[in-house]
Formats: structure tokens, sequence, C-alpha cells
């Protein structure tokens, strides 16, 4: 499905659907690379570090239990030593206390472990996300500079989203021009439309924005990305606030 954001000046900017498609012989780039590589890395240490929190967290109660286990059964056999049934039932509940005051010790550590794992997860969320979407735009820009037939699809989805405009000026990349200025006709003809010029814009790295009398529609894979996660973002505090 794709998405419409209305943009301050009138227009609308449209999220597209994107349809994965494996390109053969050509390997990423190093930035790509990078990208990924840096996100199996965070990955990695988010899951060592939850790992090491919860061995650690497990360990710790181990010690507290045995030190209570330890603990009731000396003043068990200090009772037995005494030789009196006074001695040993009042050094056994004594043993018993201590020992439950060391287990509820124990529960607290499985507790802040917990949520030491959960503060964790939180803070690394934000870090995910914008590496997840930041990957997403370099593999979506690297499909259109192979394939230069995927911005058709986009040009497309930006057309029916103007509505009732029938005249429009298109501005891609430098590199894309010559190929959009040759499918111009085509799109002019499907949609019945009017497209007065097509100019190079350096500051596009890949889509394009159709510029009309009464405002723009924004289909560029940046400003679809952070769309992208403005709305994330919205729906993550909506979810928030509904726990709270």
């Amino acid at each position: 499905m794709s998405r419409v954001f209305r943009v301050a000046a009138g227009g609308s900017v449209w999220i597209p659907a994107f349809h994965t498609q494996v390109i053969e012989d050509e390997p990423l780039d190093m930035d790509t690379q990078a990208f990924e590589a840096s996100w199996a890395e965070l990955l990695e240490q988010a899951r060592r570090e939850a790992a090491a929190i919860k061995r650690k967290a497990h360990e710790e109660a181990g010690l507290i239990l045995k030190k209570a286990r330890q603990e009731a059964a000396e003043y068990r056999k200090q009772a037995e030593r005494e030789g009196f049934d006074t001695g040993y039932k009042a050094g056994l509940s004594k043993g018993l206390d201590e020992a439950q005051k060391l287990v509820d010790q124990a529960k607290q550590a499985l507790a802040a472990s917990r949520e030491a794992y959960g503060k964790y997860i939180r803070d690394a969320e934000p870090k995910l996300l914008a590496l997840a979407l930041e990957v997403a735009k370099k593999v979506v820009g690297e499909a259109l500079h192979h394939d230069p037939e995927r911005i058709m699809s986009m040009l497309r989805q930006g057309i029916e989203a103007m509505g009732d405009e029938r005249r429009f000026q298109l501005l891609v990349n430098p590199r894309l021009v010559a190929f959009v200025e040759g499918t111009k006709q085509g799109l002019e003809r499907e949609f019945g439309v009017e497209i007065t010029e097509v100019i190079g814009d350096p500051s596009i790295a890949a889509g394009a924005v159709l510029e009309t009398p009464s405002g723009q529609i924004d289909v560029t894979v940046d400003t679809q990305i952070e769309n992208l996660a403005k709305a994330i973002g919205e729906a993550r505090n909506c979810v928030g606030e509904q726990l709270s």
C-alpha cells in the first residue's frame, strides 16, 4: 500500500510501496556494506549485553539462595548442639527468617535485571530504527540507480496523487533527466497531463518532485523515509501513552 502525506504548500507527499527485487551481479557499495555491518554489530551487541544481564542476575540469585540455605543449616546445627528444644526452635526460626530475607533479595535482583534489560532495549530502539531506515534509504536509492525504470512507478503514483492538476514540471536527479525526457510523452498520454519541463536537481538523490501551480508532490526517497520515521515515532508515542 502507498501512503500520501499533505505538505505545507498544499500538495501531497506519497510514501511508495516498493517491491523487493534481487539485482544480480551488482555488489553493494561500501556505504551500504558499512550500514549493514553496523546494523548486525548493534544487534549482536544488544544480544550479548542482554545475555550478560540475565546471566549475572541468575548468578547473584543463586549465590544468595546458597547463602540462605547454608545459614539455615548453621542455625539448625547450632540449635542441635545446644541440646534443648527452645534453643532449637529459636535458632531455626531465626534461620528461616534470614533465609526468607535472602530469597526476597534474590527476587529483587531478578526484577532489577529485567528492568535493566527492558531499559537497554528501550534506549537502543531509536538507534536501531534510525539505522534500519538509513539502510532502507540506501537500498532503495541503489535500486533506482541500477534500474531507472523503477522511477516510473513513483512518477505514476505522484501523478495520481495530484488530483485535478493537469500541468506540472518534474525535478529529478540530473543523471535521470534524459531517461525521464524519453518517457515524458508516454506519461502525458497515459494520464492526460502536460509535463512542462524536466529539470535536473542535484539535491534529489533518488525519486522526484512534481511541481504544480498549487504546490508540490514529493516522491523523493529521502522525504518518504523521513515521513515513515515520523509516522513510526507518532505510533510509538501513542502506544506509550496508552500503556502509561
